[in-house]
């Protein structure tokens, strides 16, 4: 099982997110990451050209790469995940709350497809 996030994107149940469906503006009150990391893995992998398999081994390849992970990721430094009780703090790094941080996916397509 594993312990640790490997990004930050919105899955709280408390805060919305506005979305668009045709001409119907929806207020979606409910985990929207993995929506949104399948839209990332399928805009990658049209210029690449073939399916992107597993992506973590790649996020964490991007983010030893200052000029890349600057670029593609927003890093969260301040905040928690407490929520009634106990929690992790975030910090420089990936930390436990936010992992890598939070993806400018327009820039991550592009370093996911491997077109720096």
């Amino acid at each position: 099982m594993r312990t640790t996030v490997d990004v930050a994107w919105n899955g709280s149940v408390n805060t919305a997110v506005w979305g668009c469906v045709s001409w119907v503006l929806l207020l979606r009150r409910h985990q929207c990451g993995r929506s949104s990391w399948a839209g990332v893995a399928a805009a990658a992998a049209q210029p690449a050209g073939h399916p992107l398999a597993q992506l973590n081994p790649r996020l964490h390849q991007i983010s030893q790469n200052p000029i890349l992970y600057a670029r593609d990721f927003h890093r969260v430094t301040e905040g928690s995940n407490t929520f009634f009780g106990p929690g992790y703090g975030s910090g420089p790094g990936c930390d436990l709350p936010t992992g890598l941080g939070s993806p400018s996916a327009k820039c991550l397509v592009c370093s996911l497809a491997g077109r720096f």
